[in-house]
């Protein structure tokens, strides 16, 4: 759905129907070509604003992409592998596994569920999050959902666009929420932040190293979380969405900042409440997603889930997006 700056009026922009859409990707370089991805394995992709949209299909639901940051040709796309389109998405070739090395498929499930086996090391699973260093794009990593062996989450990085690849670091979760590169480290030497439903873990690829970052006093559950940069300092910003609650008659709205790597956290939840009435007929904002620009830690977006039981009104005029709210 779209709405104008000016107005709140939303209309139809893209594929519905059957199943629901997911991750629309905006290209960083042309703000025209985007894609968007259906929980029913198909995926789509737009160059005119969503004037006209393509369907494509990477064998089973996409669950992750990212266009490269410096080449607007090439864009990543994560399913039952790592695929990469060098025409803007018209056409798509797996990377990982090599498939020279594949030796066989596998089907599952009802919702036409894929595996790919390899004799490389392809772990076997589902691509959850892609990472592109945009100092030098020929630096990727991913998150894999293995399927095989543990089934835990594992990132797996690769140093020359995508020839060669080598685990990095398992993870703590079930599920991935984001895959991020933490920009204020040293290029060739960069850090990855992936936060999963149990954890913030900092990870150093090339070395194995990984280190949990330290949640709010209270918080078990990780709902989402991002990070972006501090144009003042210069320095990391670390934003965690956590379940929201009330203790007492004060709201805690689950939304935490760190500008030190989780050494202390800063509760955000200045307006959100200002339309509840307090916790004695069941209402409590609950937050699904937290987003905000790659270089302006200033500018944070959350979204709101509602269903019927829940009452929500934009308090703030400029908000064009109902369900949707910014700082």
């Amino acid at each position: 759905f779209g709405a104008s700056q000016t107005s709140s009026t939303r209309c139809g922009r893209g594929p519905g129907g059957g199943g629901a859409t997911f991750l629309p990707t905006v290209s960083p370089h042309d703000n025209s070509n985007v894609i968007t991805v259906c929980d029913m394995t198909g995926a789509y992709i737009t160059y005119d604003a969503g004037e006209h949209w393509r369907e494509f299909n990477l064998k089973t639901r996409v669950d992750a992409v990212a266009f490269d940051p410096v080449d607007g040709n090439t864009v990543y796309a994560g399913s039952s592998g790592l695929f990469r389109s060098t025409d803007k998405g018209r056409t798509w070739r797996l990377v990982f596994p090599d498939p020279a090395r594949v030796t066989g498929e596998e089907l599952m499930r009802d919702e036409a569920g894929h595996l790919y086996r390899s004799d490389d090391n392809w772990p076997g699973g589902e691509v959850h999050g892609i990472a592109i260093d945009p100092a030098d794009p020929a630096i990727l990593h991913i998150c894999v959902l293995r399927r095989y062996g543990d089934g835990a989450l594992a990132v797996y990085s690769s140093m020359d666009g995508g020839l060669s690849w080598a685990e990095s670091a398992p993870l703590a979760g079930k599920k991935l929420h984001k895959l991020a590169i933490d920009t204020s480290s040293p290029a060739g030497q960069r850090r990855l932040i992936a936060f999963t439903d149990e954890a913030i873990t900092l990870v150093q690829p090339g070395c194995g190293e990984a280190e949990r970052i330290g949640l709010p006093q209270g918080v078990d559950v990780v709902v989402n979380g991002g990070c972006s940069m501090d144009p003042a300092s210069g320095s990391l910003v670390i934003f965690l969405l956590a379940p929201s609650s009330w203790e007492g008659r004060r709201f805690h709205s689950g939304i935490y900042r760190s500008a030190d790597f989780g050494q202390r956290w800063e509760e955000l939840a200045g307006g959100l409440d200002d339309d509840l009435h307090g916790p004695d007929n069941g209402q409590c904002r609950r937050f699904r997603n937290i987003g905000v620009t790659g270089s302006d830690c200033r500018t944070v977006w959350v979204d709101v889930w509602r269903d019927p039981f829940e009452f929500f009104q934009n308090p703030q005029p400029e908000m064009n997006y109902l369900g949707i709210m910014k700082s």
